[in-house]
């Protein structure tokens, strides 16, 4: 059975693959990871009602930066964002490096055979929560992803500010979110 998994394993391609991730730190160093899967480190909090931010950073390079920010909206919230961006410090830059956000999508579920889609909104519109999979069963909060790539190496430590967020006319400063990199090996796989 053994020399079954170890061929199969050489046919099929199976290689670790190195992986670089961020993880959330408080101000005494401590890990503060709201969920941590395989290779999936995220932190989040809840803003107001049920409102929240998740984000998580990485990269199968080393030479870049992937930032994922999900903002989970309340049903009939209005939600604005100051600034489209994300502020990005280190002491190993130069200056600070300003990643926009270009677009943010909630993934609308197929229905009635329809099949299910994104919906996108823009720099300077109002993301509004209109609770798009409610009628389906689901959470009747609607979840916004953006995905933000920094060419750059990176750094050990890595500070991200969020832009300061208006929920309902009530405005909300998150603190800088302050991220140790760490190393782990996934399996790739390639067929041959």
């Amino acid at each position: 059975m053994i020399c079954l998994i170890l061929v199969s394993s050489l046919l099929l391609g199976c290689v670790p693959s190195k992986v670089w991730l961020y993880r959330a730190v408080d101000e005494e160093g401590r890990f503060e990871e709201r969920y941590m899967g395989s290779l999936n480190i995220s932190y989040g909090k809840k803003l107001l009602d049920d409102t929240s931010f998740n984000i998580r950073a990485g990269s199968n390079s080393g030479n870049e930066i992937g930032i994922g920010f999900q903002l989970t909206v309340a049903k009939d919230a209005k939600v604005e964002l100051e600034k489209w961006e994300l502020v990005l410090s280190s002491l190993e830059f130069d200056a600070d490096i300003v990643a926009p956000i270009n677009e943010m999508s909630v993934s609308v579920y197929g229905r009635d055979g329809r099949p299910g889609y994104l919906e996108y909104v823009y720099p300077g519109q109002i993301i509004f929560g209109r609770g798009v999979n409610e009628s389906l069963g689901h959470s009747p909060n609607d979840s916004y992803l953006a995905s933000v790539l920094v060419q750059r190496e990176m750094p050990k430590t890595l500070s991200i500010a969020l832009p300061r967020i208006i929920i309902n006319d009530k405005l909300i400063v998150v603190p800088e979110i302050k991220f140790e990199l760490v190393e782990a090996y996934d399996y790739a796989y390639s067929l041959q």
